[in-house]
């Protein structure tokens, strides 16, 4: 008995089949090269950054300079559990907020950013000398 394909046409003669099934995947193979390219492209880089940010936040103590998904500066003021921290957002104000929220972790200490008391106190200190911008009235 023979593995070839066969079929049969309308006077009786037998003729080989045309499709195979090399045929069939044949027309996979660009599916196959388009799906590796997204992996390799896109999904495998983002995991690598989804674990470098897993293990910054893991190493994160108190201290830390962090940043929220929803965009919340603080210093880590205590860590409460596994999936959750306290952050310090300004001078006695303390949130707590999840582990997963934090996208990113400095180390040491960063700039603190003035808030407009602070601007003030530092211009009577100053004088109130500044020098104004054109279209600026008071």
């Amino acid at each position: 008995m023979s593995n070839t394909t066969t079929t049969t046409v309308a006077n009786g003669a037998a003729v080989p089949a045309t499709g195979t099934l090399s045929d069939g995947l044949g027309s996979f193979i660009p599916f196959i090269m388009i799906i590796l390219c997204f992996y390799f492209l896109i999904m495998r880089p983002q995991q690598k950054r989804e674990n470098k940010r897993q293990e910054m936040v893991k190493a994160a103590k108190k201290g830390d300079h962090v940043v929220t998904a929803s965009g919340i500066l603080g210093v880590v003021h205590n860590i409460i559990n596994e999936n959750e921290i306290s952050i310090e957002v300004a001078d006695g104000v303390c949130i707590r907020v999840l582990k997963n929220s934090i996208i990113e972790v400095s180390k040491g200490t960063a700039k603190r950013v003035s808030t407009k008391s602070e601007s003030a106190k530092s211009d009577k200190a100053s004088g109130g000398h500044h020098s104004k911008k054109k279209g600026d009235s008071q």
